[in-house]
């Protein structure tokens, strides 16, 4: 079953807005703090689009994602950015970007380190001269921290149920959702969504050998964010 298709209906209310905002602050500051006008910018494995949305005003905006569903979710609420369903590994545009970013993990969803690879040397194939590449990726530890655990959440239209397993380099998300209906039935969707993580180190030596130019800009245990230059 392909990623996302029933756990898109859920996803913006589900992740809140705590990388939205990161992502839209870290940007900030890689252009000195200056508003971010008249670049082109590129978001791998898009979801819905509430990032790259918050640039489309002022901005060339592009969104791709496997997933369909996610994609018509963009297109719903962001007329204004081109949203493609393409594969991050594997895209090809006519276009190059001064900014390309992978947020909420996204690329932890490509299952071997060679894939990861070419996310790497396909962002910087489409990179203008100078252009940033900006991601984040759940670590091993994270992995290691919710495995074997449930997570409940109730709102208006849906009741959801996540159970996590973690078995060496992999997680995976079983996911329940209760769909609440107009006579007050439920209808039921299941779905199940595997990462794939890798050593920092590991990971951040692939990255310098495809920039030459790369550091951490905020690591956690769980979570690293790593910002490359071409």
């Amino acid at each position: 079953m392909k990623n996302y298709q029933f756990f898109s209906k859920i996803y913006d209310e589900f992740m809140g807005t705590k990388y939205q905002d990161f992502y839209e602050e870290i940007l900030f500051k890689l252009f000195k703090n200056e508003p971010i006008k008249n670049k082109a910018i590129l978001e791998l494995g898009c979801g819905t689009g509430e990032i790259i949305k918050r640039f489309s005003e002022d901005n060339k905006t592009f969104g791709i994602d496997i997933s369909s569903e996610m994609i018509r979710a963009a297109q719903k609420k962001d007329k204004i950015t081109k949203y493609m369903i393409m594969d991050m590994a594997d895209f090809k545009l006519p276009y190059s970007f001064d900014v390309i970013f992978c947020a909420f993990d996204s690329i932890n969803h490509i299952s071997s380190a060679s894939g990861w690879k070419k996310v790497f040397q396909n962002s910087k194939k489409h990179l203008n001269d100078n252009g940033l590449f900006v991601f984040d990726f759940n670590t091993l530890e994270k992995f290691s921290s919710i495995n074997n655990k449930t997570l409940v959440k109730n709102s208006k239209n849906f009741y959801t149920i996540i159970s996590t397993q973690a078995s060496r380099n992999k997680c995976s998300w079983d996911i329940t959702i209760f769909e609440k209906e107009i006579d007050n039935s439920y209808k039921l969707y299941k779905e199940k969504i595997v990462e794939s993580s890798f050593p920092v180190e590991g990971v951040m030596e692939m990255v310098k050998k495809v920039f030459g130019n790369a550091k951490i800009i905020k690591r956690s245990k769980e979570r690293v964010f790593i910002l490359a230059k071409k």
